[in-house]
């Protein structure tokens, strides 16, 4: 049977990847090239990008913490993407006050 014939519906058959170690790569990745690429190539992959596991670890090795800890999101996904938009709109803030102070 050639190549072409295989069926590409699951990569995981063909190179089994652990979860753990699927989640290390996408921790390295861009987080919009995780949910735009990543995401699609097959169930498995969708599964490690939309897990709570996955974005709470990124907002921990990226500083994002909770100001209430004893309320976690519902969504670590989301709580990640409004994190670092306010971040970037902070960084923006600041750059404009130095140079106008300056």
């Amino acid at each position: 049977m050639n190549e072409a014939a295989v069926p590409s519906m699951s990569l995981s058959k063909y190179f089994p990847i652990s979860l753990e170690i699927l989640e290390e790569i996408f921790l390295n990745l861009p987080p919009g090239e995780v949910v735009r690429v990543c995401r699609v190539v097959c169930h498995q992959w969708k599964e490690v990008v939309d897990s709570k596991s996955l974005w709470k670890e990124r907002c921990r090795r990226e500083g994002y913490h909770l100001s209430d800890t004893s309320k976690n999101p519902e969504d670590w996904r989301l709580f990640y993407i409004c994190a670092s938009r306010e971040e970037i709109f902070s960084r923006i803030l600041e750059e404009k006050r130095n140079s106008a102070a300056g």
